[in-house]
Parts: C-alpha cells; structure tokens; sequence
C-alpha cells in the first residue's frame, strides 16, 4: 500500500511512504499519517491510499482529529473512491482533498539548557 500525503499549493510537500507487510485475508489495519503544516502558512492538502493489487481494497480514507490551531476542517469529509477495473466494490485507491488548511499556531521553541 502507498500512502501520498501532498500538499497542493505552495509551501508545496509531498509525503510518500510505501507499506510493505504481510496481512491475512480477510485481515484489516490501519495506517494513521500526521500532518503539520508550517504555522501562518495555508495550503490545500491531499490524502491519497492506493493499493497495487486487485486482491486487496482501501475500506476507508477520513480525517480522524483536527488540532485546534488549523481552523475550519470539517472532519466528517467524504472521501472519494476508484475501484479496480471490471469491479464495483474493490476499491483500488481513496483520497480526501481537504482545502485551504492554514496553522494559526506559532513555533515553539525549546529552551535552552
């Protein structure tokens, strides 16, 4: 499975990580990724799960918690689906496009010891 958190516009940041682990059939698990934009910085993000094999399906891509810094997210967002070709429930890839994200929180600096 391939994980692809990227920002849209600038500052533009592309996070890919890709998952490689044995999982049984019929198995589930999660992958939850955190996402920091700079503070006084807006962007669009895009959350992307892909898998590479037909045998297996993303159930469910969504925003789980929103930090109280980043404004108005509506963490109900829907996210939206591609299923693999030649089927109508196996779905191949899931993304939620979350606009104009911006991190009204400021640096905190460690203090020196």
């Amino acid at each position: 499975m391939i994980i692809i958190v990227q920002a849209t516009e600038d500052p533009f940041v592309t996070i890919e990580e890709e998952l490689n682990f044995d999982v049984e059939a019929g198995a589930s698990f999660s992958v939850v990724t955190l996402i920091k934009p700079q503070p006084n910085a807006t962007t669009d993000f895009r959350v992307t799960a892909s898998v590479s094999d037909s045998k297996l399906s993303i159930c469910n891509v969504r925003i789980l918690e929103v930090g109280r810094d980043l404004g108005c997210i509506d963490s109900a967002m829907e996210a939206n689906y591609t299923v693999w070709a030649g089927s109508d429930e196996i779905y191949q890839t899931g993304f939620v496009q979350i606009p104009k994200v911006t991190n009204f929180g400021k640096f905190k600096r460690r203090q020196q010891q």
